[in-house]
């Protein structure tokens, strides 16, 4: 049996400006999408895929975000805004969906 296929995940329009809105407002527009993009994005897809989740809808966004927790350098913008969304989503976790395409 060759590797499994990647599953891609996203995250919906309004999870993605929950998303955006919660974070530090000393981050730019570039930064915030920055950090959603080659931060944020990657590490779903990486986690999603390992724990093998195949519905199309999950709401564990804060489970993963503990995983990339340990991944980002402390005291970082990264660590920051991971920080502030993690509050966020805490407050609404029904409200933070993952979705996979």
């Amino acid at each position: 049996e060759g590797p499994k296929e990647m599953k891609e995940f996203s995250l919906d329009t309004a999870t993605t400006r929950r998303v955006l809105d919660s974070l530090p407002s000393s981050m730019s527009q570039e930064q915030r999408r920055a950090f959603l993009e080659d931060t944020l994005l990657p590490a779903l897809n990486i986690h999603y895929n390992r724990l093998g989740v195949d519905d199309a809808r999950t709401d564990d966004l804060l489970f993963c975000l503990e995983e990339v927790e340990e991944e980002v350098e402390e005291d970082s913008v990264e660590a920051e805004a991971l920080e502030a969304v993690m509050k966020a989503a805490e407050g609404a976790p029904a409200q933070f969906k993952v979705q996979h395409n």
